[in-house]
């Protein structure tokens, strides 16, 4: 059930066809924003979510009817619709717009590629016609004319290099939560107990990182001199965030030995200073949900308010 509403509604209706399924104004609170997307595939199979729960049954039968007809249409529900049995716990009223999707639409295997690829994007979709929607440069959900901003933004990947459970903590609980997760460890610890869990595991430490702006990398080591060369690599990546664990002290001599490497103030001002939520943790466990709410925390921030909770602001001020 989980990986039916998480998996990308695009790439489902690129395979399969169907109605995509997208919020397109929000009046109050709502749980999802502006640009929340879903589908209901050919086969009935529903991918994503556009609320907690209270109208994907309701829009099941719109999209059937969109599906039919094939002609799009616009539905309220919650405040200021006229279907009063349909309620939203908050309170809020949602403009969700159905649009029928053909099997194997170019430009919807191009948005599918292009997330797959990790490349951020905008699919521009005109009000009264999918098949007419190109891919633009990643810019804010919402109307601009007649025509739709529904951003694509890779999800959130993690780098994570360390010994100790504190590695293997953060890495299962990052990969249920679930986060595309790359491990490097050269301690059996690590590499035996989560190749298991069928993660990838290097052996070693990779000279080169691939990262990109949608990346964080995160460090567990004991033995700080083991950080060096990959925070020097790290600090240089698009990666948005870069941390390591360690006590303030840790962190002092950290910084100086990458200076005493040459790596220049503009890098080591990338460095979280601390990472973590919750103060002074000690326990593996309760330091991963501490970095990985810190992790989500930063992303969210960096790349969903700009394209969703922006729009959402301004249609609910």
């Amino acid at each position: 059930m989980l990986d039916r509403l998480t998996i990308d509604p695009v790439a489902g209706l690129a395979d399969r066809g169907g109605v995509l399924c997208v919020v397109t104004n929000v009046d109050g609170a709502a749980y999802r924003p502006v640009g929340a997307a879903m589908a209901f595939l050919h086969n009935g199979t529903q991918l994503g979510t556009v609320s907690s729960g209270c109208l994907e049954g309701a829009l099941a039968v719109e999209a059937e009817q969109v599906f039919n007809t094939g002609q799009p249409r616009q539905v309220r529900y919650g405040k200021g619709s006229p279907w009063i049995d349909i309620q939203l716990p908050c309170g809020a009223g949602l403009d969700i717009h159905l649009w029928r999707a053909a099997r194997g639409k170019a430009i919807l295997s191009e948005a599918a590629r292009s997330l797959m690829d990790r490349e951020a994007r905008a699919l521009l979709i005109p009000r009264k016609c999918l098949e007419a929607a190109r891919l633009g440069a990643p810019e804010p959900a919402g109307w601009s004319g007649d025509v739709f901003s529904l951003p694509r933004i890779p999800p959130l990947r993690l780098l994570v290099f360390g010994t100790g459970i504190e590695t293997v903590a953060f890495a299962e609980l990052a990969r249920g939560a679930g986060c595309d997760v790359c491990v490097a460890s050269d301690e059996a610890l690590v590499s035996d107990t989560l190749s298991d869990k069928s993660m990838p595991i290097d052996d070693g430490i990779k000279e080169a990182i691939e990262a990109d702006a949608q990346t964080a990398i995160v460090l567990f080591f004991h033995d700080h001199h083991s950080e060096t060369p990959i925070l020097e690599t790290a600090l240089k990546s698009p990666a948005f965030w870069v941390g390591a664990q360690g006590s303030r002290q840790a962190q002092k001599l950290r910084i100086a030995a990458l200076q005493d490497e040459g790596v220049k103030n503009e890098f080591l001002g990338r460095l979280q200073d601390r990472i973590g939520l919750i103060p002074s943790t000690r326990d593996p466990r309760t330091l991963a949900v501490s970095v990985l709410a810190d992790v989500f925390d930063a992303y969210k921030k960096q790349w969903m308010d700009p394209y969703f909770g922006a729009c959402q602001k301004a249609v609910t001020a």
